[in-house]
């Protein structure tokens, strides 16, 4: 169980990955001077070439538990959308999903996530941004708005993303995103 942002269509939506981070096998992680590859990726019979094997970050990340705060840089771009098959609580009668994945709010990511929406909407005529918990109940209560893409300011996204969505009564939050 846990909450997720996703964007819905019935258009594909291209992968936007985060420019912040990188998969890498072993040899390409030596190769790049990273210095903490965990022993067990370094013994024998590894194959240290398996693409995909360690995550390699051009920032640090530090989450304070006690204040609940994310300190990540504030870089606009550090965000990735990616596609991903519907999951099981995904509530959208769309065909095609895709992750929003990025460690909090800013009003840069929201910015850029606002051209991301604009660019798709030449391709289809709406878009569905989700906030909700996926989890194997099967109703939640569920909030929809409908807004032209030429509306959707940063306020709405910080407030989309800051819902409750894991507080009962639980609820599904969606932006019907639209030309316009």
């Amino acid at each position: 169980m846990s909450q997720v942002l996703y964007l819905a269509a019935d258009y594909p939506l291209p992968k936007r990955p985060n420019p912040h981070e990188q998969l890498l096998s072993v040899n390409e992680a030596i190769a790049a001077g990273v210095s903490d590859i965990p022993d067990f990726l370094l013994k024998d019979g590894i194959d240290r070439d398996e693409p995909d094997a360690i995550l390699v970050s051009d920032r640090e990340v530090r989450f304070d538990v006690e204040n609940g705060t994310v300190a990540d840089g504030d870089f606009d771009d550090d965000f990735a959308i990616l596609p991903v098959e519907k999951l099981f609580g995904m509530r959208t009668e769309k065909k095609y999903c895709v992750l929003l994945e990025w460690n909090r709010y800013t009003p840069g990511r929201a910015g850029m996530l606002i051209k991301y929406l604009r660019e798709r909407l030449t391709e289809t005529d709406e878009i569905e941004l989700w906030n909700c918990w996926l989890d194997d109940e099967p109703i939640h209560q569920m909030r929809r708005a409908v807004v032209r893409i030429g509306e959707l300011t940063l306020e709405d996204i910080a407030e989309l993303d800051s819902q409750p969505v894991s507080k009962l009564p639980l609820t599904d939050y969606c932006f019907c995103v639209i030309r316009g």
